[in-house]
């Protein structure tokens, strides 16, 4: 969990580097969000009954990442 986060960290702080994150954004704060959102997606699959899982958890990762940096 801890290296996920740290791993998430230094995503947002190469996106600072290159001026791709709005300013004002602590990138610590944001790896810590996105985590627990990811966090969430996954514990949605295991809901899921049927045969795509994989597509559809994809799918959802996808979309969870994509609302995530709409409201940063």
């Amino acid at each position: 969990m801890k290296q996920q986060k740290k791993f998430l960290e230094k995503c947002f702080l190469g996106l600072k580097k290159h001026k791709a994150l709005p300013g004002g954004k602590d990138p610590a704060l944001l790896a810590e969000g996105l985590f627990w959102m990811l966090q969430g997606t996954e514990v949605q699959i295991l809901f899921v009954q049927n045969n795509e899982v994989e597509e559809d958890f994809i799918k959802m990762l996808h979309k969870t990442i994509k609302d995530f940096f709409k409201i940063i």
